[in-house]
């Protein structure tokens, strides 16, 4: 299984939360190189003036049990 850590670039049209979240999906782009992945964990930090920078795990294999039962609980 491959994984990856990295920096989420928000914008208008894309925000955690509202358009993504843990369990979804995604197409990562880095340069020329392209990789659908899972988000398997998102983190937030709030910087000077609110400014709020989302990280993300992503991963190309899938859940343990225990995991994605609680990614459902989260959501209901």
């Amino acid at each position: 299984m491959r994984a990856f850590e990295g920096e989420v670039v928000q914008s208008e049209g894309l925000r955690y939360g509202r358009d993504y979240d843990v369990g979804d999906r995604v197409t990562c782009l880095y340069g020329q190189l392209r990789m659908d992945a899972t988000i398997t964990e998102i983190s937030e930090d709030y910087g000077e003036g609110g400014v709020c920078r989302v990280h993300a795990v992503l991963s190309d294999g899938t859940y343990s049990l225990r995991r994605a039962v609680q990614l459902a609980a989260k959501r209901i």
